[in-house]
């Protein structure tokens, strides 16, 4: 296996992920291992994963030199390349022995603050692991909860009524990641996360005036909530309702067009 903690090893595994031969040494590799239990996990897919996250973590705990720039995008290639064998070679849940690692890996990346990692590694929980109930089942509850809590976060700190282009869409992929996290959680919330999000949802209804993907997928994410926690929070949900009520007044007026939105808020009146 490629030794990835330099910038030449870096980019000689990302001349190695274009590679036929490569490819299918992970391939058999993860197979055979996934089958029996037995070989060296660093010739699966899941080995080469959890040495990019090795090499990822030492980039940023490195305070002395600069991020390589291909750092970044380096886990979303591997995981990319891995997830794309379930089509082409069988391989039913590639990554299904880091999955839970995966998941923990991403938060703790995302908590540092380092902006050169955030639209990789949201863009690996959109497109590959929480599309997956088995990767997902694989995550610990607190790294599950500790992901909504830090993308509800982020809502709540931005206004999408102001934000324009690049601000815009960064928005839009949080809510996106927010509104899967919710929906394919695998647990029952634990307290503090039905609390917070009931906070969360009041908070990001108070002055929300707008159309489009965004306000569709925190509805979203608040619908799904909502089933999921119904018999546990219906003594709180008046004051939810509330917050929720000048925006659906503002867009019952003629304010929405997006299809979805017009969706997700009929869900919400069929639910009160």
């Amino acid at each position: 296996m490629v030794l990835i903690h330099t910038q030449d090893g870096v980019k000689e595994l990302l001349a190695l992920l274009q590679s036929n031969d490569f490819i299918t040494h992970l391939d058999v590799g993860s197979k055979s291992f996934d089958a029996t239990g037995r070989g060296d996990v660093q010739h699966t897919w899941a080995g080469l994963v959890s040495s990019v996250m090795v090499c990822a973590t030492s980039e940023l705990e490195d305070d002395k030199r600069m991020i390589d720039r291909n750092v970044p995008s380096l886990l979303r290639k591997c995981i990319g390349v891995a997830e794309g064998r379930k089509r082409t070679n069988g391989l039913a849940a590639p990554l299904i022995r880091r999955a839970g690692k995966i998941f923990a890996h991403i938060l703790w990346v995302l908590e540092t603050g380092d902006g050169n990692f955030v639209v990789d590694y949201v863009h690996i929980l959109r497109a590959h692991m929480l599309s997956t109930p088995e990767y997902c089942a694989r995550a610990k509850q607190g790294v599950f909860e500790g992901l909504i809590k830090f993308f509800a976060s982020g809502l709540l700190s931005t206004d999408d009524n102001h934000a324009t282009g690049e601000n815009k869409e960064e928005r839009y992929r949080g809510a996106s990641a927010f509104n899967l996290l919710v929906h394919n959680c695998p647990f029952d919330f634990s307290i503090d996360a039905v609390f917070g999000l009931l906070d969360s949802f009041k908070e990001l209804f108070r002055n929300m005036r707008e159309d489009g993907r965004t306000p569709a997928a925190i509805i979203s994410a608040m619908n799904s909530f909502l089933l999921k926690t119904s018999l546990n929070v219906s003594s709180r949900t008046s004051a939810l309702h509330e917050s929720v009520e000048p925006f659906l007044a503002w867009a019952l007026k003629g304010n929405v067009r997006d299809r979805r939105l017009k969706e997700e808020l009929s869900n919400i009146c069929i639910s009160r």
